[in-house]
Parts: structure tokens; C-alpha cells; sequence
């Protein structure tokens, strides 16, 4: 091979290993397209409107069950520590007035009675008397209209679409007593778990570092 030959080898070398490596180096930085074109989109949380919008879809449908019930219906609140049920309240309203009244508390000491008609809300302890159209009036009108920067709120409907939990729990709280309405059991004629799907909405409007604004410290 002549010298000049040979020195063109020699440079023709030297270049070859950079146009190895500059090669990869392309196509990595070409991203590759998403799958049919479209992004993968993440699922938004929900918003307190969209609570809203769950519970007074719920009273309409309670609405509407209550009529073929003839405001007859029984339900029970529980008093829970963590996941330990600690007492309980039995309802049972008759023709849209509540007319027993039944405590039992698991914890020392025991304690447990029963109230008939004419002796609603006697006792101290127990959860308040009160018909499920109350218990709306207090989801939408107290419960949901709390300051939204100050509390995480839930809403939650059993599976026919009545309204099982509405509740917020105030930032910063220390308890686990979430403050609203919160109903562990319901029957009258017809209901039954099966129907549809129950429904559930959440909404945190807590600051992530933990803090809690001053304004929110007054609402109680």
C-alpha cells in the first residue's frame, strides 16, 4: 500500500469510533410518538361541586323512595374509635316522625336504653333524633357549605343511591371524629345492597405541608 494509501486509512480510523457514537446519539433524542396519537391522560380529582351534585342526586332519589316507603325506614349510627365500633344508635321513623330511639354502648361502663315516642331525646348520650330528610338538610346546608380551604370532604351513597356518609374533616384535627352525617346501616321495603353501585366523591382542600389558615381556626 502506497503512503498515501496508508494515511488515509489511518484518518478514516481515527474518525470511525465518533460517527459510531453520533449515531445512537440521534435517534435517542427523537421521542417516540404516543400509542394511536393520543396522550395518556390522568384522571382529575374530584372537585366540592361534584359532591354537591352526588348528594342532591341522592335526595332526589330518596325523594322518590320515600314516597313508595311511606316515610317508614329504620337506620343506625355508629360512634367509632379508629375502626372499632364503640356504641350505637337505632332509629325507627314511622310516617316521617322518628318514634324509637335505641342506644347501646360496647365500651365500660355499658350502657343501653330505649326511648318510645313520647320520650325522643330524653337521654344524653346517643346520636340526635332525626328523620334522613334532616340528615340531608344537614349535608347540604351545613356540612357542604363549610369553608372549602379549611376541610377534606367526603359524600357517599349506599347502593339504591341514598346517602349513606357526608362529612368533612376539619384541617389540622387531631381526633378522629369526622364532623357531619354518617349512617352505618338503613332498611325499609325493597332496599337491598345489590341494586346498583354505591357512589363515593372526596374532595381535600387541606394545605399539603400540613398548615392551617387562621381564618380556619374560627369555623367550627
Amino acid at each position: 500500500m502506497s503512503f498515501h494509501g496508508l494515511l488515509f486509512v489511518t484518518i478514516a480510523l481515527q474518525f470511525l469510533p465518533a460517527c459510531i457514537l453520533q449515531e445512537p446519539l440521534s435517534v435517542l433524542d427523537i421521542s417516540e410518538p404516543p400509542i394511536d396519537g393520543k396522550e395518556e391522560i390522568q384522571e382529575s380529582p374530584d372537585k366540592l361541586s361534584d359532591l354537591i351534585s352526588l348528594a342532591e342526586k341522592s335526595k332526589k332519589s330518596w325523594e322518590a323512595t320515600k314516597a313508595k316507603i311511606s316515610d317508614s325506614y329504620s337506620y343506625t349510627i355508629f360512634f367509632s374509635s379508629g375502626l372499632a365500633p364503640l356504641a350505637r344508635t337505632d332509629f325507627i321513623v314511622a310516617s316521617g316522625k322518628v318514634v324509637s330511639r335505641k342506644y347501646h354502648r360496647n365500651s365500660s361502663p355499658i350502657e343501653e336504653w330505649t326511648e318510645g315516642a313520647d320520650a325522643i331525646g330524653t337521654h344524653r348520650m346517643g346520636a340526635q333524633p332525626a328523620t334522613i330528610d334532616a340528615l340531608y338538610d344537614e349535608c347540604l346546608n351545613i356540612v357542604l357549605k363549610r369553608r372549602p380551604e379549611c376541610s377534606s370532604f367526603t359524600v357517599t351513597t349506599f347502593p339504591d343511591g341514598t346517602l349513606k356518609d357526608c362529612y368533612n374533616w376539619p384541617c389540622g384535627l387531631v381526633d378522629d371524629a369526622a364532623h357531619g352525617v354518617q349512617i352505618g346501616e338503613i332498611s325499609y321495603p325493597g332496599f337491598s345492597n345489590n341494586l346498583n353501585h354505591s357512589e363515593k366523591k372526596s374532595y381535600d382542600g387541606c394545605a399539603k405541608d400540613g398548615s392551617v389558615p387562621d381564618t380556619c381556626r374560627e369555623e367550627k
